[in-house]
């Protein structure tokens, strides 16, 4: 039996569960690759996660967008990273908390 957890939604809507080795993998990249690239659009954060997970010969099962979009939800709705607005387009960073 494969250890599951929760992930919550940011706007209070109904959450998943996830294994929790995939959820830890894309968390850190996610981080990993926020910290690294600054604020970026959702298509390049599921490019560069994409590209992590091939790079380090990553076995992932599944669709890695989706699996990338609620694990990046879930981190939005803990405060550890961000979503914002410019020129009609969406970016997403880590949260400052200064």
């Amino acid at each position: 039996m494969e250890d599951k957890i929760l992930l919550i939604h940011p706007e209070g809507k109904k959450g998943i569960s996830m294994n929790v080795k995939k959820y830890n993998v894309l968390q850190s990249a996610i981080l990993d690759v926020l910290t690294f690239h600054g604020a970026i659009t959702h298509t390049e954060l599921i490019t560069l996660i994409s590209a992590e997970i091939i790079k380090n010969k990553i076995d992932f099962k599944g669709n890695i967008g989706w699996h990338v979009e609620w694990v990046k939800l879930d981190l939005e709705s803990k405060g550890l990273i961000q979503r914002t607005k410019e020129k009609n387009k969406l970016y997403f960073s880590m949260k400052n908390n200064s």
